[in-house]
């Protein structure tokens, strides 16, 4: 569908009016943006704005920049650029452009409340590996591109066959709260610091809460960098270890609570932070921790009759009722609902560890499901949902032991992120199988060369590694109920349902990605929370 003469035109005045005054009012920004909601990027293109531009430089069959370059040259008649200071400089505000998806409710999440996410994190800025990083967030070049921006939210439908015919569905001025911003200058301050020691090698997303830095440009060997600072060693040496090129960016998860704001589409959550002024002397995982701190060393059960006797910890058979112990620890962070509202931006997710007496936990932790296609020949490891599922991740850990007596003890809380040591890749040369990357290749190598299966009395073993058998991670069933089609065409289960076609073309019961209990009792032990 065409734009018809009478809008064009009303868009071309105010484009006109907004280069006289050189884009210095952010509320004529935003009312001249609004006039795209419901256009397609194919409409935008045909309205011929870009012969406005000084130099028609742009290309369409060469759209690096994406949807973000064509709205800048096709709409917004400037050049796109890649400075450091904001596109529309005298207001102060920088153009973002990013898919929204629908929402799939979480497991056990009530459904209806929320449709939409956002398609993917928001890139910011490129970080720089050939010059000094600013130590700070306020004295950073990050921090006027990231303070207001116009936001443009376009419907992602993966059917269609050219991104130009995707609609834009929401335009918006978006800026960080107080109380964000100062979490925001928090992870900036760590990411940062990392860069700074030479350490950028070791960033992951899972470490910061809102701001993200995230892999750009090519993967695996080819977008790896000398580093700009040098990693000191401790016999004092310097090196300056290769690390993959960067960028600052919100992290998807805050994007969502974003784009479900403007919605209007959030439902009830809880607050940690009460105002802006508690983040000043303290983070916000240390008020998480205090709170959990006030009950170290009470049985979960008296801290349910005090605070929740309404969570009922044990099943009607006497059994641990795990469902109970969530909503407590739900409860010791002062949360009703079940929901945080800072968790849920920064992607944080509270899992309730349960110790033996010999400090073991009761269970391994399930990353998520995973998909055969991770095996294909050619597919790089930052691309995998696997590196995705171990690397975005931030965990709050409330643990509990089980005391002489039989009953459980909060023994403290603690947050932790998996260490890119521990994840792996080209950047780590040094004992790569017992990483996950390592455990990955070799799930490759035999998914690709045939999986072994072997006959047991009431199911079929494999061949991929076991808990048992790698120190880090592990493969075992996703689906509730086993199904297999094998080389020789014997079928075991509800194959369509419950299976997926591996590499070797047999099909093997969906499979989920889990850390070991013992790979999670050293983190614990290691913390010091069980002194």
């Amino acid at each position: 569908m065409m734009i018809d003469d009478k809008l064009k035109q009303q868009m071309l005045n105010q484009l006109t009016e907004l280069k006289k005054a050189n884009f210095a009012n952010a509320q004529e920004i935003l009312e001249y943006a609004k006039l795209l909601r419901d256009r397609t990027f194919k409409e935008v293109v045909e309205l011929g704005f870009h012969t406005l531009l000084p130099e028609a430089t742009y290309n369409d069959a060469n759209r690096k920049g994406g949807m973000g370059n064509l709205l800048e040259e096709h709409y917004f008649g400037y050049t796109a650029n890649s400075l450091a200071e904001p596109d529309f400089k005298e207001a102060g505000v920088e153009l973002k452009v990013s898919p929204i998806e629908p929402y799939t409710p979480q497991r056990g999440e009530k459904k209806g409340i929320k449709t939409l996410k956002a398609g993917e994190r928001l890139v910011l800025s490129m970080i720089p590996n050939n010059k000094e990083i600013a130590e700070e967030y306020e004295d950073s070049t990050l921090a006027a591109k990231s303070q207001n921006i116009l936001l443009v939210n376009y419907e992602r439908d993966r059917s269609l066959p050219s991104k130009d015919l995707q609609k834009i569905k929401m335009v918006n001025l978006f800026a960080p709260s107080p109380e964000d911003l100062k979490i925001i200058a928090d992870d900036y301050r760590i990411i940062s610091s990392y860069i700074r020691e030479g350490r950028a090698h070791e960033l992951s997303e899972g470490l910061t809460k809102y701001l993200g830095a995230c892999t750009k440009g090519a993967t695996a060997k080819r977008s790896l960098r000398s580093q700009f600072y040098p990693f000191t060693h401790k016999d004092g040496t310097e090196e300056f270890i290769p690390a993959k090129s960067r960028a600052f960016s919100f992290k998807q998860s805050y994007m969502t609570a974003v784009v479900q704001k403007f919605k209007e589409e959030q439902d009830a959550a809880d607050k940690l932070i009460e105002s802006p002024s508690d983040l000043d002397h303290s983070s916000l995982e240390e008020i998480a921790l205090s709170k959990v701190n006030k009950f170290v060393g009470w049985e979960a059960q008296q801290i349910c009759d005090e605070i929740a006797p309404d969570v009922e910890l044990l099943t009607e058979k006497n059994g641990i009722n795990k469902s109970g112990y969530r909503s407590l620890a739900m409860r010791i962070l002062g949360s009703k609902t079940g929901k945080i509202e800072e968790f849920e931006k920064a992607g944080i997710a509270v899992r309730v560890v349960r110790l033996n007496r010999a400090s073991r936990p009761a269970e391994d932790i399930k990353l998520g499901t995973i998909s055969f296609s991770q095996f294909a020949d050619g597919m790089e490891w930052e691309d995998t949902d696997w590196y995705e599922m171990l690397t975005t991740p931030k965990y709050m850990f409330i643990v509990f032991q089980e005391s002489e007596q039989g009953v459980y003890v909060l023994r403290g809380g603690m947050f932790w992120n998996v260490p890119m040591s521990d994840v792996g890749g080209e950047a780590f040369s040094e004992n790569q199988t017992l990483t996950a990357y390592g455990y990955w290749k070799d799930a490759a190598r035999k998914a690709n060369e045939g999986v072994v299966f072997t006959p047991q009395k009431s199911s079929w073993a494999n061949n991929f590694l076991n808990a048992s058998e790698h120190p880090v991670c592990h493969l075992r069933p996703s689906a509730n109920k086993a199904a297999y089609r094998f080389a020789d065409g014997k079928e075991v289960g509800n194959v369509e349902r419950d299976a997926e076609r591996l590499p070797d073309g047999q099909y093997m019961t969906r499979q989920a990605l889990w850390l070991n209990k013992d790979y999670i009792k050293c983190v614990i032990s290691s913390s010091g929370l069980l002194r």
